[in-house]
């Protein structure tokens, strides 16, 4: 073990965990060996929040989570020097106005100042939205039924129409959850990405599929 990867695993990873890693450490420091490192965040809109006044400012939730991500990314960078990294963050723009039906020109306005905030911020970051990256996504999106079947079940699918529900409807959890998948093949075959999630990435981990998840 090289002492970077020895640092990252001993001290960095147990640092800054929020969850154990998925599918296990040994997925994440496989990533971590190379040479070249992709971060992958999925960010979506703010539900049950105002979003009239969708700026972002330094007082808002967001800048809060901007410097963390900056504060871990310069410490990798700092500790392991003989890597390069990239943070890609995708604006879940397509989930936020076509699925959870918030209005697109809200959800078009939140990402603007999203992606000002974060390339701003940090230098090594890069943004793209969804609804774009998704128009590259044929491939994946012909074989989706095949793949939903294959990996979700009813226990996930109860989840997934309760919290459709709180967004009007439960028609549209199975919707979301086939875009989840299709994302994550895409992404993975892509990217090869280490994911660092905003949220609790255990709520993700089936959808996630091959993606392995570092926080």
């Amino acid at each position: 073990m090289d002492d970077e990867i020895k640092w990252f695993t001993l001290s960095f990873f147990p640092g800054y965990r929020t969850a154990k890693a998925y599918p296990g450490l040994e997925a994440v420091v496989g990533r971590m060996r190379q040479s070249s490192i992709t971060f992958f965040t999925p960010w979506g809109p703010p539900y049950g929040r105002d979003l009239s006044q969708a700026a972002i400012t330094e007082g808002c939730p967001e800048m809060k989570t901007i410097h963390r991500f900056k504060e871990m990314l310069d410490l990798l960078q700092k500790r392991m020097p003989s890597r390069k990294f990239r943070w890609l963050v995708v604006g879940a723009d397509f989930y936020g106005s076509s699925i959870n039906k918030l209005p697109a020109e809200v959800v078009a306005h939140y990402f603007d100042s999203l992606q000002e905030k974060i390339t701003d911020a940090v230098p090594m970051a890069s943004f793209a939205r969804w609804s774009k990256l998704r128009e590259q996504t044929t491939t994946y999106r012909q074989d989706v039924g095949k793949v939903f079947e294959k990996t979700i079940d009813e226990k996930f699918m109860v989840r997934a129409r309760a919290s459709a529900r709180y967004f009007g409807g439960e028609e549209t959890a199975r919707a979301y959850v086939e875009e989840r998948l299709i994302e994550a093949q895409f992404i993975e075959a892509t990217y090869a990405p280490v994911k660092m999630s905003c949220v609790n990435p255990g709520k993700d981990m089936v959808v996630d599929m091959d993606c392995p998840v570092s926080t």
